[in-house]
């Protein structure tokens, strides 16, 4: 059995039983930009959605911005795609174990924004 590596203190907390910012950055690469995180918080809030769907209810996101980021996300193992052998094709969206757990952390922010009104 190989050793446990050493855990290095974190130069940006105090006190070493915090957890370390630097854990946010794998997170921060997969949903820190504008429509990741509110695909998130749309699937979330409506189960399963299709596509076009999706795209509607998001507004202004271009069809290539919203595959592109189902695709990372689906990648990072927040959200499920299933399709359906038919015609017209269907794909639908839900948000996986992981996605719905972000999606619990991210409550508590969001009704800070919206108390603070930084919404």
């Amino acid at each position: 059995m190989a050793p446990k590596p050493v855990r290095q203190p974190c130069p940006l907390v105090k006190n070493p039983d915090d957890p370390c910012p630097h854990l946010l950055e794998g997170v921060i690469n997969v949903i820190g930009d504008k429509w990741s995180i509110l695909v998130v918080g749309t699937v979330g809030n409506f189960g399963i959605l299709r596509f076009q769907e999706l795209k509607n209810k998001l507004g202004r996101i271009s069809p290539k911005t919203l595959a592109e980021k189902l695709r990372r996300l689906e990648a990072a193992g927040l959200v499920h795609r299933r399709s359906y052998n038919e015609v017209p094709p269907r794909v639908e969206y839900s948000l996986s174990e992981d996605g719905e757990a972000l999606r619990a952390a991210m409550m508590p922010l969001l009704r800070w924004a919206a108390k603070a009104d930084h919404a």
